[in-house]
């Protein structure tokens, strides 16, 4: 018995070291500017230009949720409103020959759609938190129904049928709740990220200025990305070089 429980106990030690060797550390990628102008502040290195008299800064502040996180400083010395437009930036992922990948540009995150798209997500979970609730209400006027019936007939295999089911529903149904807890818990961190310090569409009247988050999906397999940035029928260009370590 004790060399077979030596044995059990070897075993359970070789498969988690097995398990834990089957997973690799992810390479960390890091954006900086690649431009011979640049502004340093607190650690992030930061470029601008401007057309128009609509001056953009902008620098990397990093990688959150397989997102690139840009911090957009604009400010228009213009003599007309400006309206910045988040929906209408984009980047164009580039090799090491500074060609760019493909035809296709890779928009800017929209806040706005994402804001409905999560308070339509956070609208489903408590419907069906509010269902789960009716649901359990249900399974326990059940049950107490059963065991009055079953009070006045006994039977051991009602009652181990009666047992069986009733756990299997609470089992359903706090499996049930906790998923949706998950889902509303990770649907409420979403919120916040896109509504705080974040950029949405804005008119900018002359001489105001406005600064926040902008996200990108991240293209892993480029060398450098190109930021597009509209200002009328003009486009400002950012250039970043993008490393893994």
């Amino acid at each position: 018995m004790i060399k077979q429980n030596r044995n059990i106990l070897f075993t359970i030690i070789f498969c988690v070291f097995t398990l834990s060797s089957c997973y690799t550390t992810q390479p960390v990628i890091k954006l900086q500017p690649d431009d011979s102008e640049v502004r340093w502040e607190n650690g992030k290195a930061y470029i601008a230009d401007s057309v128009y008299g609509v001056k953009y800064e902008i620098g990397c502040i990093g990688i959150r949720d397989s997102q690139y996180v840009f911090d957009f400083r604009i400010v228009n010395q213009s003599n007309m409103p400006y309206v910045v437009d988040p929906s209408s930036f984009y980047y164009r992922p580039c090799n090491e020959s500074m060609q760019e990948i493909g035809i296709s540009k890779v928009p800017a995150i929209d806040p706005d759609i994402e804001l409905s798209r999560i308070n339509k997500g956070l609208s489903q979970t408590e419907t069906k938190r509010k269902n789960q609730f009716g649901i359990a209400l249900l399974a326990i006027g059940a049950d107490i129904l059963s065991s009055i019936v079953m009070s006045n007939d006994y039977n051991p295999h009602d009652h181990f049928m009666r047992d069986a089911v009733s756990g299997g529903i609470q089992t359903a149904i706090v499996a049930s709740a906790i998923a949706n807890d998950a889902d509303s818990e990770n649907l409420t961190y979403e919120k916040q990220k896109y509504s705080n310090a974040v950029i949405r569409k804005t008119t900018l009247n002359t001489n105001y200025s406005i600064s926040g988050e902008v996200f990108f999906p991240v293209t892993a397999n480029s060398s450098y990305i190109r930021i597009y940035v509209p200002v009328d029928n003009s486009l400002i260009m950012f250039t970043f070089k993008q490393t893994q370590q």
